[in-house]
């Protein structure tokens, strides 16, 4: 009886998948970077927010 031949080298050379890996690596760290920017953006708009209060706060203690 035969062996079946396997598939995967047949159809996807080492090269291949090697490059495939670094791609989806690739994709994988800019996704990272993305959550991160976002991540980084919104402590930006929460300190924004933080220093609207503070003045707003300053500017009730002097009024009063």
């Amino acid at each position: 009886m035969k062996r079946a031949p396997n598939c995967t080298k047949e159809r996807y050379p080492k090269r291949e998948i090697s490059k495939e890996r670094e791609r989806s690596k690739e994709r994988e760290i800019s996704k990272e970077r993305e959550i991160s920017k976002e991540r980084e953006r919104e402590r930006e708009r929460e300190r924004e927010r933080e220093q609207h209060k503070c003045a707003k706060m300053k500017q009730k203690s002097k009024q009063q």
